[in-house]
C-alpha cells in the first residue's frame, strides 16, 4: 500500500507539473504575440491548454456535479477557479480542514498564472504544492 501511495503522489505531482509548464508556455506565447498578461477568470481552465488531457480528467464541474466523481479523478471547478483532485487513496492525504480532495486555485500574478494549494497538503509525510 505504501508503494501505491507513492505512485499516486508521483502522478499528482506529474499532473500539477504539466499544468504549470503549460502556464509558462502559454505566457511566453502571449508575450511573443504582444498580448501580455491575461486575467484569470472562471474560463481559465488550465487543462484546456494541454495538448493531451489526462485520461482521468472529467472536465469542468461545479460543486454539485463533483459530489459523485470517482476517486482518482481531476476536474476544473469554475466557481472556485480551481483544479481539483479526488485521491484514489485519500487516507494518505492530510490537510488542515480534513478535506478528502486537493484543491489548487488558478491565480494570476506577474507572469504566468500559478496553481496555489488552498491549504497545506501533506501526503505520506511530504508536502504537495
Amino acid at each position: 500500500h505504501q508503494v501505491q501511495g507513492q505512485a499516486e503522489l508521483a502522478s499528482i505531482r506529474s499532473t500539477l507539473g504539466a499544468l504549470r509548464m503549460t502556464a509558462v508556455q502559454d505566457d511566453l506565447r502571449a508575450r511573443v504575440s504582444g498580448q501580455g498578461d491575461r486575467p484569470v477568470s472562471a474560463q481559465s481552465n488550465p487543462f484546456e491548454l494541454l495538448q493531451f488531457r489526462p485520461g482521468n480528467y472529467l472536465g469542468a464541474l461545479d460543486a454539485a456535479q463533483s459530489l459523485t466523481v470517482r476517486p482518482g479523478s481531476w476536474w476544473f471547478d469554475p466557481d472556485c477557479v480551481c483544479v481539483v483532485y479526488a485521491p484514489l487513496e485519500p487516507h494518505w492525504l492530510v490537510g488542515a480542514s480534513g478535506a478528502a480532495r486537493l484543491r489548487f486555485r488558478v491565480v494570476q500574478r506577474a507572469g504566468p498564472w500559478e496553481l496555489d494549494a488552498l491549504e497545506p497538503y501533506v501526503w505520506q509525510g511530504q508536502r504537495v504544492e
